[in-house]
C-alpha cells in the first residue's frame, strides 16, 4: 500500500523528557535480542551479551503522556540489575521468576515509576533518554 506524500516537517523528532522526574510508565513490550552470529565479540575483543529491548510508555498526565522510552537492558551475568529493578519495582516475584525459564513477556503491561537520564549523541546517533532508575509507586526519593 502506498501512502501519499510525506511532509517531513510534520514527523515527530526525538523528544527529550526532563531528567530526574518520576514518570509513571507501562511496559508496552519487552523483547529478547540475541547476539548476532559473527558478532560474539565487541571491538575490544570482549564478549557481547544478549539483551532485553523494552518499550516504556509514559502514563503521567501532561505534555509527555504517551511518549515512548526505548531502552536495552543487558543479560550479562552479574549485571542484570536494571531487569531486576524493573521486576522488583513493578511487583513481580523474583523467587517465582527464578523457578521458571526467563520470559521477557512477564514485564509487559507492568507499571511503575522511572527516573530518566540523557544519553548524549554519539556514533552518529542523536541524544536520547534512558532509564536511570525504577521506583515503586509511593516511593519518594530526593535525587542526589
Amino acid at each position: 500500500m502506498l501512502l501519499g506524500n510525506v511532509t517531513w516537517g510534520d514527523v515527530a523528532t526525538e523528544i527529550l523528557l526532563p531528567e530526574n522526574v518520576a514518570f509513571h510508565f507501562r511496559v508496552k513490550s519487552a523483547k529478547f535480542v540475541p547476539v548476532k552470529e559473527g558478532q560474539e565479540l565487541n571491538k575490544d575483543g570482549q564478549p557481547n551479551y544478549p539483551y532485553i529491548n523494552v518499550d516504556l510508555v509514559v502514563k503521567s498526565e501532561g505534555e509527555f503522556l504517551g511518549q515512548h522510552i526505548f531502552d536495552n537492558f543487558t543479560m550479562k551475568p552479574g549485571q542484570m540489575f536494571m531487569l531486576r529493578q524493573l521486576a522488583e519495582k513493578t511487583g513481580l516475584d523474583l523467587e517465582e521468576m527464578a523457578q521458571q525459564a526467563f520470559d521477557p513477556n512477564v514485564y509487559v503491561d507492568r507499571e511503575g515509576l522511572m527516573l530518566l537520564k540523557k544519553q548524549e549523541a554519539k556514533d552518529g546517533y542523536p541524544a536520547k533518554m534512558r532509564v536511570k532508575k525504577f521506583l515503586s509507586f509511593g516511593e519518594v526519593e530526593a535525587d542526589e
